[in-house]
């Protein structure tokens, strides 16, 4: 009877065809030229502008070339104290320094504020993933996150950003949850997250909100992958520009499949 279990169980698991494998892999390599917000700002009045958030409407043009998971969702919005008011068109951009340098991401709003009138430029957005961009068949099939699936990214610089709030954001059942505490505080490094083990918080991403903390969550069927992003820039230059410079993200999971 023993036997028989046993027999069943590694049937089932056959059955199941669970593997662990990339589901987005981002490199500043996928960057060949500078790509665009794929449009202007929805609203750019008063001391504010705002790409609203979309997970049907790319956020960035998917013109990335030799990259995989090109297309970008999500949301950003600026805002700044003093200066020009809506006078300058805000840009937002994956910036290519040139062939040989790494790409990075670069989040340019520049309000052209008046010289020496101390101002504060924030930032805040998310960037997303979405499911039906998901490599290794899980834009298919079901990805979990099991106790080795890792969320990770890399910055390089990131001088220009102060107050630095990153965090990883998973959706799932068409909800959002963020990572709890913020995983970067430094401009600089590698940071690795377990998904699975981690601690959540809910996040209300048309206007960045984030809500009850709900611990671990059961990751069973990931819809989107990315992150949170919250940053602020002061001084009395002309030019108070943000840069968040992202060098990579990478997500993996357990791909569940039913194979004949």
């Amino acid at each position: 009877m023993k036997h028989m279990v046993l027999i069943t169980i590694c049937l089932l698991c056959a059955a199941a065809g669970f593997s662990e494998e990339a589901i987005v892999q981002f490199s500043w390599q996928d960057i060949t030229t500078t790509v665009n917000a794929s449009g202007a700002a929805n609203t750019n009045s008063g001391y504010s502008c705002m790409w609203v958030f979309s997970e049907e409407h790319a956020l960035l043009t998917d013109t990335l070339q030799r990259g995989t998971n090109s297309t970008i969702y999500g949301g950003v919005t600026s805002t700044w104290t003093f200066g020009a008011t809506n006078t300058y068109i805000p840009s937002l951009r994956f910036y290519k320094a040139s062939a040989d340098t790494p790409g990075y991401f670069n989040l340019m709003v520049d309000p052209r504020f008046g010289e020496g009138n101390e101002n504060t430029n924030m930032v805040t957005g998310i960037i997303l993933w979405a499911k039906q961009d998901f490599l290794s068949g899980a834009n298919s099939s079901a990805a979990r996150f099991s106790t080795n699936s890792t969320l990770s990214m890399a910055f390089t610089g990131g001088s220009t950003v102060v107050n630095w709030d990153v965090r990883y954001v998973v959706k799932q059942g068409g909800v959002f949850y963020v990572s709890w505490p913020n995983c970067v505080s430094a401009p600089d490094g590698a940071f690795v997250i377990h998904p699975a083990t981690a601690s959540w918080t809910v996040l209300t991403p048309e206007n960045y909100l984030l809500g009850e903390m709900v611990s671990l969550v059961d990751f069973n069927d990931v819809e989107a992958v990315g992150f949170y992003m919250r940053g602020a820039r002061s001084g009395s230059g002309s030019n108070q520009q943000i840069n968040f410079k992202l060098n990579s993200f990478t997500a993996t999971a357990e791909i569940l499949s039913d194979m004949e």
